[in-house]
């Protein structure tokens, strides 16, 4: 066998390009749809000769017909690579249950886990993967079991941590949590991973005093209340609420938004069928915001709000209706106080200053005409008012300082 591969090795191209059925395609698209919302761009069939045989070889030492479609999410720059090489497991950087290659029956956790290196242009490649000692760990296990395992799978649950008052980073990420208690006591836990569960209210997640960051994406929470005695907080995500309705938006308790605004740093609410920001516009010390993928369609409003974050540096605001507005970016650009970076696209400090300029001399502009259509106005009433019978003109006057006097409501 040894020889074999060593000659379908020296003979093949590498790895060979196959044919797509449409069944095949449908399968496919309806694996990573299934839990991610992306545009496929293309779809691809490849084979290594040389890999296959090692992978029916290691199949039948293993006697494992084992064999599970798993999902691996990388950068589309390492395709080259991986076709001719295989993923390289010595290229982690993250090793939570030891050193080894991460793959997963759901797409949006794949692309989660995957590195951000590689930019946006991500790519989804579905392998067999044999799974033939497999240890099932709670997620909030970080190392590791000394017992020669080739597979870990996290299930869910957590015990009662409260007592654990040193821990400073917890995961209890992809589990079914419907609730989150016994947390009260770990007053060093400095990060907090509940992304992946069914977790609806976060009331309880207060007093964390050394809490940095806290990740609570892909839940049901509707409102985002609580979170209080929290002064070091500076991260927030809590994208992507599993929403029912698909109408239902996720909303901001004014009070909590408040406590944030004195030390969050980052805020990522994207895909939450958010209609307006103007209620995060007291978040004055943010310097990244991610409100992309929701229904964002009031552009002067974004505006407004983000005059107020003077301390900005990067947003991301990308697939909201305002996009049907084509100067949509410069507008927020010339908005902002020293914005850096908007939806991955760096901004020179020449263009920032240009189009603040630009807008400063249209607001003069447009002053200017107003102040000459009022003093045209005024000009037409005194004419008009002249051509009145005496009687009438003392009255019409007193009505219009009358009305000039009322606020704008």
């Amino acid at each position: 066998m040894y020889n074999l591969i060593e000659n379908i090795r020296a003979n093949s191209m590498f790895f060979q390009e196959k044919d797509v059925t449409s069944d095949e395609e449908n399968n496919l698209k309806s694996l990573i749809h299934r839990h991610l919302s992306v545009r496929i761009d293309k779809i691809e069939k490849l084979q290594n000769p040389y890999l296959w045989a090692a992978f029916k070889l290691k199949q039948c030492e293993l006697n494992s017909n084992n064999v599970l479609q798993l999902i691996h999410s990388t950068a589309a720059c390492n395709v080259k690579s991986i076709k001719q090489n295989n993923l390289d497991w010595r290229r982690v950087c993250r090793a939570k249950y030891g050193y080894g290659v991460s793959f997963s029956k759901n797409s949006d956790y794949a692309n989660y886990h995957s590195s951000f290196t590689g930019g946006d242009n991500r790519v989804f490649i579905i392998c067999d993967v044999i799974a033939n000692n497999v240890l099932r760990v709670t997620d909030n296990k970080s190392f590791a079991p000394s017992r020669d395992f080739d597979a870990y799978q996290s299930i869910n649950g957590y015990d009662d941590i409260s007592q654990l008052s040193n821990m400073k980073v917890l995961y209890l990420h992809n589990n079914l949590l419907e609730t989150v208690s016994n947390l009260s006591g770990l007053r060093n836990l400095t990060y907090l991973y509940l992304q992946w569960n069914r977790i609806s209210s976060i009331d309880s997640l207060n007093n964390l005093s050394n809490l940095t960051n806290i990740y609570l994406g892909y839940n049901s929470i509707e409102i985002l209340k609580g979170l209080k005695g929290m002064p070091q907080l500076k991260v927030l995500h809590i994208q992507r609420q599993k929403l029912l309705p698909n109408n239902v938006n996720l909303t901001f308790d004014p009070e909590t938004i408040s406590e944030l605004s004195k030390s969050l740093l980052e805020i990522n609410v994207s895909d939450n069928n958010i209609k307006s920001i103007n209620e995060l516009r007291s978040l004055h010390n943010v310097i990244h915001v991610n409100v992309s993928d929701n229904l964002i369609n009031n552009l002067n409003d974004v505006c407004n709000t983000i005059q107020q974050w003077k301390k900005l540096k990067k947003l991301e605001i990308k697939r909201n209706p305002l996009e049907k507005n084509k100067k949509y970016e410069c507008e927020i650009i010339a908005s902002a106080f020293d914005l850096e970076n908007i939806n991955g696209k760096q901004i020179c400090v020449t263009t920032r200053i240009f189009l603040q300029s630009l807008k400063i001399i249209k607001l003069k502009r447009e002053k200017r005409k107003q102040n000459e259509r009022n003093m045209e106005f005024s000009s037409e009433t005194r004419s008009f008012v002249h051509q009145l019978p005496l009687e009438f003109r003392e009255i019409v006057s007193r009505s219009i300082i009358h009305n000039r006097k009322k606020p704008n409501l």
